[in-house]
């Protein structure tokens, strides 16, 4: 330790903190912290797809792949992928609804948000869409993600977006977190 006396006039000596090998990282509120020092949560890739097409289901309540789809590569087994979608809107032609779903892989539904009602009236209405799901894939090999819509029922179509406002935008994103 270095005795710092002070004469009233003047400033303090600088002081170097490269000996510091204890301090905790919470009492720190400015600075670089070495990455190698933080565990997990750190985010590895992030591949996402804005798309304004009107994307439309006309299967009965089939499930039909849309536009939106990512091939990911986890870079560990270890790290999970966070799968989230955003749409302005939903809508059915007669009022039904349908449905939309997160599939991985082709062979696996890992989200399914279960039946939208949407009605329509004198004036169209659209409610807005959104999903989120930390998904585990435990490989390093590229997967697929995509979304996938139905109707409710039999009749009518189930639109992403809405078929006369091509301005409707939905945004598909995976990250990978790793661990």
């Amino acid at each position: 330790l270095t005795t710092v006396r002070s004469t009233g006039i003047g400033s303090l000596p600088a002081i170097s903190g490269a000996n510091l090998t204890s301090l905790n990282a919470s009492n720190i509120s400015s600075g670089t912290l070495n990455s190698a020092r933080f565990t997990g949560g750190k985010i590895g890739q992030v591949i996402s797809q804005t798309l304004a097409p009107c994307q439309t289901s006309t299967t009965g309540t089939s499930f039909v792949a849309t536009s939106f789809t990512i091939d990911i590569t986890p870079t560990a087994t270890s790290s999970k992928i966070y799968v989230t979608f955003n749409c302005g809107g939903v809508y059915h032609s007669t009022g039904n609804g349908g449905q939309l779903r997160i599939r991985y892989n082709n062979d696996t539904t890992i989200f399914n948000t279960g039946n939208y009602t949407a009605y329509r009236g004198t004036s169209d209405i659209q409610i807005g869409s959104s999903c989120a799901i930390l998904h585990s894939p435990n490989t390093t090999s590229q997967k697929n993600y995509k979304i996938e819509i139905a109707n409710r029922q039999a009749n009518g179509e189930f639109y992403i977006g809405h078929p006369n406002n091509s301005s409707t935008f939905g945004t598909f994103t995976c990250m990978e977190v790793l661990a």
